[in-house]
């Protein structure tokens, strides 16, 4: 592989995933060894341009958000082309770089419309039925700044930064959806988590709560002593527990969790939900 993306696990543990770069998709057993692979470049019907997000329904076939030619795509375990939805655009049922791709207890799929800065859902059969999100970005004051360490390291990143308003997104990047219908979405622009109840209005966010580094940040800090030094000379810490460019978000209703890709932090964030609390932003 040169750039793996999307990665989708089926009924039999079987293991997919998208190659953006070679425009491919591989399948591999539950212990990694390769089964096969399916790759022909284009926009034709079953070519790919740049596949993203995948998504396995009940019946076995994958559902791949081919983000280069702005559709979904869907295909046999095999690779055998079954089906085709969307075309660019910013109307109903169009994309503009779909991302990640979920699908809900009812077979229903979440489409991270990453260019049009919102999530759509669709029915199994690809018709349209719900959007919502719109895009809003963090405010940056004046005397905001950010500090300048690159990864997970990052003591600051903009200490009197806004956030947007409840509802909007900034190129979302994966979408989740838990037993409840609550919709889970990585607000990577604004370096947060946006969940949003089944009806896509706008409950809560997460911003990230993490009050240690990544084992390979820590790393990093040990091995530089001029590191370390410059993290005592901050005013606080607490800003490195924030989310830094979230990109993928799983729920896994084994445990109640939500599990967050906290990319630029080299780590995963994961949250509980709890059912004991009449009001939701109590419950994570």
């Amino acid at each position: 592989m040169t750039w793996p993306f999307g990665v989708a696990v089926d009924n039999n543990d079987h293991v997919y995933v998208s190659d953006d770069w070679r425009n491919t998709i591989f399948a591999f057993d539950s212990s990694g060894n390769f089964l096969r692979k399916w790759r022909t470049t284009g926009s034709g019907d079953g070519e790919l341009m740049r596949p993203a997000g995948l998504a396995v329904e009940k019946n076995g076939n994958i559902i791949v958000a081919d983000s280069g030619n702005n559709r979904l795509q869907v295909f046999t375990p095999d690779g055998k082309f079954v089906g085709k939805c969307g075309s660019a655009g910013n109307g109903d049922g169009q994309f503009n770089q779909p991302w990640g791709i979920t699908l809900d207890k009812d077979g229903n799929i979440y489409v991270a419309d990453w260019k049009n800065h919102r999530v759509q859902k669709l029915s199994l059969e690809g018709k349209f039925l719900m959007k919502f999100g719109q895009y809003g970005k963090a405010d940056e004051p004046e005397g905001s700044y950010a500090v300048t360490m690159f990864g997970p390291y990052v003591a600051a990143q903009s200490e009197t930064a806004g956030y947007p308003k409840p509802g909007t997104l900034n190129h979302p990047t994966d979408v989740a959806v838990d037993p409840d219908g609550d919709i889970y979405v990585t607000d990577c622009g604004n370096h947060r988590v946006c969940v949003f109840d089944s009806e896509g209005r706008p409950i809560c966010n997460l911003i990230g709560d993490a009050q240690v580094l990544s084992k390979w940040g820590q790393q990093t800090v040990d091995a530089n002593p001029d590191m370390a030094a410059a993290r005592r000379r901050v005013k606080s810490l607490e800003p490195q527990y924030r989310f830094w460019f979230p990109t993928a978000v799983e729920f896994d209703p084994a445990t109640d969790s939500v599990i967050v890709a906290d990319s630029q932090r080299n780590r995963l964030q994961i949250y509980k939900k709890v059912h004991d609390y009449s009001d939701f932003q109590a419950n994570l």
